[in-house]
This record gives structure tokens, sequence and C-alpha cells, in this order.
């Protein structure tokens, strides 16, 4: 059981355990395409109105439902899957089939999931993509979530006699792609009853809070919580761990991006409840959608992550009287500085999605024009740095102050990458040095991504 053998037009695979991916459909890679059998097949065709094809035949001579997507073009049926509530689990081959002796190895690369899509083309460029993991002990309640796109990491306790709404209320607000629950635990009533999440159970185990806080201490690469603020926060520890313990095994690496793990508390914004939010059209209209919303009438950020950042500011006002003193403070120094702001914006044109270009190369699915990419949002560091130097707002200095113009790593890019790259990595020719074996591969080439930002 668990072991699935399959045969097609004399091409043999290898022996694939698919106990772990039940749940998900998978993509099996064979030459340039990627095929699908038994119910995956089914499914597949359905969803992505493929035909069904059957070229071999099971042990009781009935045909095997199959059906296939071309290689090149996968990651539009894939995303087409992840939208509609599946998980896709992409299945590579790992060795080369003239050099195999018997089955072709493979193995399962990576897990796709409504929470876990970074393709850019299938996100909405200004909003997170979140996945929330609860974990729960009576009526009290913690809650992890991460934007795998981008490695923001946070966590929260509910606690008290309206700790199940405050939660319900919390997924109202943050609106996450994908719930991670341990096996057992009953669905949580969000504060709108219209809002459908795909839901993903977790094994049990990677809730504990032992396991947990194993997990969470590697991940942070630390030896204590208590930096973080975590150390009596055991339902936090207990969802955050379990979250960690999902991404790694379905992204299958190191998430380098996550490395720091902010706490909130209810004293540190005010929390705006999901009726007002609606009623106010904060964020959405009457329609639902963004048109009509507060948001979109003041939205006039030039980068998406700037739009983001916003996004989550309507969501959680500031409390704190200093902290909105330093804000006004630097907004008033803009107010009054037309050229320099004008420039600024001219020049922040220029900026890709840094946060979003990062998170593709740590989880292996950036392209060559990525790092491209990257490279030329990093150039614009040292103009704005020249930009702003001359502005005097103790928020505005005190984010130049941290702002580094990763000079080594744009050297890094610049001396390997060619200005004008194929579109992605498995095409190779991507090099200056067109001789470079080690590089001109999509492993070689993700590994050497992830040492220029690791630097």
């Amino acid at each position: 059981d668990g072991i699935r053998d399959v045969a097609v037009t004399g091409v043999q695979t290898c022996a694939l355990p698919i106990c772990q991916y039940r749940d998900a459909i998978v993509f099996f890679r064979m030459g340039d395409f990627y095929e699908m059998f038994y119910e995956d097949a089914l499914v597949a065709a359905r969803a992505l109105d493929l035909t069904l094809t059957s070229r071999s035949k099971d042990a009781a001579g009935s045909g095997i439902p199959m059906c296939g997507v071309p290689y090149h073009a996968a990651d539009g049926y894939l995303a087409r899957l992840v939208k509609q509530g599946h998980r896709v689990a992409i299945c590579e081959q790992v060795e080369d089939p003239k050099k195999a002796k018997g089955l072709v190895k493979r193995e399962v690369v990576r897990v796709v999931s409504p929470g876990t899509l970074t393709d850019a083309h299938h996100l909405d460029a200004r909003e997170p993509a979140f996945v929330m993991a609860i974990a729960s002990h009576d009526d009290e309640f913690g809650a992890a979530l991460v934007d795998v796109t981008t490695g923001e990491f946070s966590v929260a306790e509910y606690r008290g006699p309206d700790a199940r709404a405050a939660l319900g209320d919390e997924i109202v607000r943050v609106r996450p792609k994908e719930l991670l629950l341990p096996t057992d635990a009953p669905l949580p009533a969000s504060g709108d009853p219209q809002l459908t999440i795909p839901v993903t159970r977790g094994d049990a185990w990677s809730f504990e809070l032992t396991a947990a806080r194993t997990t969470l201490l590697d991940q942070l690469r630390t030896h204590s919580l208590e930096g973080f603020g975590l150390d009596s926060r055991p339902l936090a520890i207990c969802a955050a761990g379990a979250l960690v313990a999902y991404l790694r095994d379905t992204q299958k690496v190191d998430l380098a991006h996550v490395r720091t793990v902010h706490y909130k508390t209810a004293t540190d914004h005010v929390l705006i409840d999901p009726v007002t939010l609606k009623h106010l059209e904060v964020i959405t209209g009457s329609d639902g959608t963004p048109n009509g919303s507060l948001l979109r009438e003041i939205d006039r950020t030039v980068t998406s992550f700037g739009g983001r950042l916003l996004r989550a500011w309507i969501l959680r006002p500031l409390v704190s009287i200093d902290r909105i003193r330093d804000r006004l403070d630097a907004v008033e120094e803009f107010a009054f500085r037309g050229p320099e702001r004008a420039r600024c914006r001219e020049t922040l044109g220029h900026v890709q999605d840094i946060e979003r270009l990062v998170g593709r190369v740590v989880l292996g699915t950036a392209s060559p024009r990525d790092l491209v990419a990257l490279r030329g949002s990093l150039a614009v560091i040292p103009r704005i740095h020249l930009l702003l130097g001359e502005l005097g707002a103790p928020l505005t200095r005190s984010v130049l102050a941290a702002l580094d113009d990763l000079a080594d790593v744009r050297d890094a890019i610049e001396r390997t990458i060619l200005d004008d790259p194929p579109a992605v990595a498995r095409e190779g020719g991507f090099t200056r040095d067109r001789k470079s074996t080690r590089l001109n591969s999509s492993h070689g080439y993700i590994s050497y991504a992830v040492f220029c930002l690791k630097k």
C-alpha cells in the first residue's frame, strides 16, 4: 500500500511512495510532460478540460486513466488547479534516464497548495499570501501566519471569553489562502460565513509543544525563544512550529528568508472588527472587490510591496503616540518637499517586487530573469540614499541607516548572469561564461542564487 508503479508505452518509472501525498494531485515527470494517473487524472481532466487517455492496463486488465500537460507550460495548469483549491505534488526525474539502471529515480521536489503558490503571474501583487496554522486547547488558541512568498512571519494567542470570536475576526481580516489544522481539530468559525478557505490537515505530533519548539528553534537559528517574546506563549509556539514543519515538508527547502518572528499583541494596534471594515469599505467596496474602497482611493504607492505595507497599516492602525508622531513627521516632510518626493517616486518606479523575488530564489522557483530583476532593483538603493540624504525626519533617517545597498550581491549577479538571459534556467546559456556547466543548469543556478543572497 502507498506504492504506485506505472509503465506507460514502455517507459518505466520508479516506484513512487504516495502515502504522504494522498490529498494531492501528483504531477509525474515523464520526458517533456507531467503525467497524471488514476484518480489524479480524472480530477485534473475535469478541472483543466484535458482529454483522458489510457495506454496501459492495471492488474485486472482495465485501462489506467491518464492525462498530461507539457512541461514548459506546466505553471499555468498548476496555478489553475491550485486556484480551485487542489494541492499538487511535483515529482521530478532526479537522474538522467539514459544513465539510469532500471527504474528512473524520481522524487517529489515541491508540493504547491493555495497558500504556497509563488508564481507572480497568478498572485495579487498588492495582497499578502498567508498560510495560517491554528493550535488550540479548550477555548484558547494560538495562530501563526507565514507569507511564504516574502518570509513574513507572525504569531498571536487568543485567550479569555472572547477568544473564539477574536480568532474568527482575525481570519476575516487576514483572509489567509490556506488554513493548517491538526488532524482532529474542528474548523474555526470566521466572522464572515461567505469566506471559504481551503483547509489542510497536519500531523497532530507537529502541533505538540516539544516538537514545535524544537522545529521553531532550528528555523530561527537560536537557542531560546525569549528574544521573540514567545517563552510564555505555548499555543503560539505550537502553531508556529507546526506551520514551519509543514512549509519545510512541502517546499523541500531551508526557508532561509524566514529567520525572525513577530508576536502580535492587542495593545500594538487598533483592532478593527470585520463588520466595521465591511461597512466602512476600508479594504473592499460594496461589491466585495477593491473598487470603491478606502484603500483603492488612497493607494498611490509605486511598488507592489509598498502597496502591501499600506494595506497592512490600514488594517492595523497604530496606537503608540510616539510612533504615530514619527510617521506624521516623515509624511509632513515629504509633503512640503515636492521635488525630492517626485524624484523618489520616479526612482522607485524602477524597483520590482524585491520581497517576492527573494522568496522565489530561496524556494528554488526563480528564473534567471528574476535574478536580473533583483540586481536592477538593488541598483536603485544608492540613488535612494542620495535623494533622501538631506531629509531630517527621524523615521526617514532610521530607515536610511538600516538600508544596505547589497553591493556584493549586485556584483555577483552582474559578473555571472547575462543581462538578457532566457526565461527559464532549464534552457541553459544564461551565464556570461558559456562554458560554466555548474551554473548552466537549473540546480546549479538555484544553488548559486541562494548563495548570493546568504552572503
